[in-house]
């Protein structure tokens, strides 16, 4: 290794990234393995951290979750009623009233919404559109009155089965934007913190707290424990279904699956209640705790560097013929895969910088074998266009 930059070593890396590429072009379908890639579809190896850690240090003392159980509009209205006695921020409900049920019942309903200062709605996007591509937004029945409201959709391959790791702050939907229900929260508390989220198409959660996190009641617990609410005045007050009976574990209703899920890989069962999402983004702007992802081209840039450090390596070992050679290549990748799985860890949980090493790992394991492919194609141009390199008179 007399020399750092060298010919071979950079003919070799470049020929490594050839093969990559035309890998990346080739589709490849097994259908046998099917049922391996739908349990693993929705894996991240980022999601030991999540499911194994918990980032939140300290209860979040900003938001405060409400469940609304099954509660009927009578009791959902009484519940709002006694909130606004307690001076919220903002009050903000993560549930829609489509229909009419009955006039008594919708109007003291109707009259506890039109008393509540700086409320917010939720609507969704119904892609179950049968008429046209284009999704319908859906809000509360007009009889509740025109209130704030946003989407409360989460995304991902299938909202119910996928992991939900993104929302869109703002959706552009028949030439209006739409402000998803956690940008428009934050526009009524913390205006300051609205444009720079309301900026991004689209964002990743960076979830650090679940339901026992937040400071939150359960549905008879607003009427039972008045003593305790006072912890509400000057907050962002969510309320939403979060069980029958509260953090039930095998309620699904309005559950989706989570990076914080305990079971990573092949899940049973969704973990997390779509309020507790929702406070999870609301956590995440008022911190500035966002996440952030290293661009493209600094993943492959990094891939071709230690690609071409390692080639330095692989290739003196290889033009030094030793019978421990195999192994000795083998335990330097499997010594640079786990380190850079702890980097990436590392910064990951401590950074919140999300640096996609795949391209990395690809490079290294096939470098070797490349190194192979490369030994062959020399003597080929050596005999054929006399190109010389330190391989053109070596063979294994």
């Amino acid at each position: 290794m007399k020399r750092v930059f060298d010919l071979d070593t950079l003919l070799a890396n470049i020929a490594l990234f050839i093969v990559i590429g035309l890998f990346a072009l080739v589709p490849i379908t097994f259908s046998v393995f099917d049922p391996i890639k739908d349990s693993l579809i929705d894996f991240k190896y980022t999601d030991m951290l999540y499911s194994k850690f918990n980032k939140s240090e300290n209860p979040d003392t900003n938001i405060v979750l409400v469940n609304i159980g099954h509660l009927s509009r009578i009791e959902i209205a009484e519940q709002i009623n006694v909130i606004n006695s307690f001076h919220p921020k903002v009050v903000a409900i993560d549930a829609y009233f489509s229909e009419r049920k009955d006039n008594y019942s919708d109007s003291i309903l109707a009259d506890a919404l039109s008393k509540t200062q700086n409320l917010v709605t939720a609507g969704y996007f119904d892609h179950n559109n049968k008429e046209s591509d284009i999704p319908l937004y859906k809000e509360s029945h007009s009889f509740f009155g025109d209130h704030t409201s946003g989407h409360a959709n989460f995304f991902g391959k299938s909202s119910s089965i996928s992991v939900v790791r993104k929302y869109s702050p703002t959706i552009l939907h028949h030439d209006q934007e739409v402000n998803s229900f956690t940008s428009e929260i934050i526009r009524k508390s913390y205006p300051d913190k609205y444009t720079k989220n309301a900026e991004q198409d689209s964002r990743n959660i960076n979830y650090t707290s679940r339901l026992s996190d937040f400071v939150h009641f359960d549905a008879v617990d607003i009427f039972s424990k008045s003593d305790q609410l006072s912890i509400i005045k000057d907050k962002i007050v969510i309320l939403g279904y979060l069980g029958d009976p509260m953090d039930s574990k095998t309620d699904v209703e309005d559950k989706h699956f989570t990076p914080m899920n305990s079971k990573m890989a092949g899940r049973s069962l969704p973990d997390m209640f779509g309020v507790v999402i929702h406070a999870n983004i609301l956590k995440m702007v008022l911190e500035d705790n966002y996440l952030k992802k290293s661009p493209v081209w600094i993943n492959w840039f990094l891939a071709f560097i230690l690609s071409y450090f390692h080639l330095i390596v692989f290739i003196y070992s290889y033009l030094k013929p030793h019978v421990w050679y195999s192994l000795i290549v083998k335990v330097i990748q499997l010594i640079s895969s786990v380190f850079l799985m702890f980097m990436s860890l590392y910064l990951y949980y401590y950074f919140n910088l999300n640096i996609n090493i795949a391209p990395s790992l690809i490079a290294i394991v096939l470098s070797v074998e490349v190194i192979y492919f490369y030994d062959g194609l020399m003597i080929f141009l050596r005999r054929r266009y006399n190109f010389k390199t330190r391989f053109s008179g070596f063979s294994k």
